[in-house]
């Protein structure tokens, strides 16, 4: 039992230095991953009938208070339809205010992704680099005479392969969950254009005499 709770440890020593910036690589990689996928789904939490419902709420009341009316919806799309109402009210173009704050949530929603796909490229750099790192180990020890050289060698081998290992580990998973949550956020370009269009018409409906 205790030797393969060891394993582990043994491993990790094996593979060097570089094995703590990988690690810190591979937290940093899930934390934004799960804090992107949380708030890409928080964005896609839209009900069926929004068409009905914004031209309801944009027809009942004060326009000031539309996102109170909007209670169902994201709180992306509550402040945006928020801001356009106040854009309507001043006599400005509320598809335009509504698109403006939109972008402003793409972004925000396109940050964590960014750094997620930065964090994904680098994990196998880093792997690359501890080969590098055990290569060159390997070949110092077989230049050098004394000593047990087989037991050098093996240990720059084995960091060599084993920072390689953990960073594909690392970046494999990582390819995966940022192409995922890319087609997620394309579903929430794809409701968030929907809900301006219909936005748009329901405050050109009010307008019109």
């Amino acid at each position: 039992m205790r030797d393969i709770l060891m394993q582990p440890v043994v491993y990790w020593q094996a593979g060097g230095l570089l094995m703590i910036p990988l690690a810190g690589v591979c937290l940093a990689l899930w934390t934004l991953f799960f804090r992107a996928r949380r708030e890409i789904a928080a964005a896609l939490t839209l009900p069926e009938d929004c068409d009905v419902a914004i031209e309801s709420a944009v027809r009942q009341g004060d326009p000031q208070t539309l996102g109170e009316r909007l209670a169902r919806f994201p709180a992306m799309l509550r402040e945006a339809a928020q801001a356009a109402a106040s854009a309507f009210t001043r006599g400005r173009s509320p598809g335009e205010a509504f698109e403006k704050h939109i972008a402003a949530c793409d972004r925000h929603l396109s940050r964590d992704l960014t750094v997620l796909s930065a964090l994904t490229t680098l994990a196998p750099l880093l792997g690359l680099l501890g080969t590098v790192a055990g290569m060159i180990a390997t070949f110092r020890a077989v230049s050098d005479t004394a000593g047990d050289t087989s037991a050098q060698v093996a240990s720059g081998i084995s960091q060599a392969l084993i920072t390689t290992q953990f960073g594909l580990a690392i970046a494999i998973p990582g390819l995966w969950g940022a192409a995922r949550l890319r087609r997620a956020l394309r579903q929430v370009r794809v409701l968030f254009a929907r809900c301006q269009a219909h936005l748009s018409l329901a405050f050109a409906q009010l307008d019109t005499p």
